[in-house]
């Protein structure tokens, strides 16, 4: 029994001194914001990338979702780009820590062209993608998609992943 205790203590402290905390789900705090957009901005095109959590009301409940915006002026010459992108953004964003994404992630990219991320991100399969299907609103927005957040845990595995996109269990 004291033994339990003493090695209980140790592995606390230790985790305390050394800066990371441990997440809701009980798993070490190792996926920040801006861990996560430091990635994103070290990936092939991006010039600038933020991470963030974006709160809606829904009555008196709060609801979040995981918000990436992506400035990669240069993958706007090609859709395979952008779909890789989305490909290698989604996981990382879903390895964010903090409040339970329940709205899933917001993911904008700004290409130069302006390429249409939803329906990019829908012919690579992911699924549950929110964008505007008619033709004049997209044109107005066609950076934004949102990914559903039960999508998001079937396709890439529930939240919180590891940084490299696999399940924390």
């Amino acid at each position: 029994m004291r033994k339990t205790v003493v090695i209980g203590f140790v592995l606390t402290a230790a985790l305390a001194l050394g800066g990371c905390s441990m997440s809701k789900t009980g798993h070490p705090e190792t996926s920040s914001k801006d861990k996560v957009a430091s990635q994103i901005r070290a990936l092939p095109n991006v010039t600038d990338a933020t991470v963030g959590y974006e709160q809606t009301m829904d009555g008196l409940s709060k609801h979040y979702a995981i918000a990436v915006d992506i400035s990669a002026p240069k993958a706007g010459g090609s859709k395979a780009e952008v779909s890789a992108l989305i490909d290698k953004v989604l996981p990382l964003a879903w390895s964010v820590r903090g409040e339970e994404p329940d709205r899933g992630v917001i993911l904008r990219i700004k290409t130069d062209p302006q390429l249409e991320i939803g329906p990019i991100a829908t012919a690579s399969g992911w699924r549950d993608v929110g964008y505007p299907k008619n033709a004049k609103l997209l044109a107005k927005i066609p950076y934004q998609a949102t990914f559903g957040n039960q999508s998001l845990n079937d396709q890439i595995g529930p939240w919180p992943v590891r940084g490299d996109g696999k399940s924390q269990e």
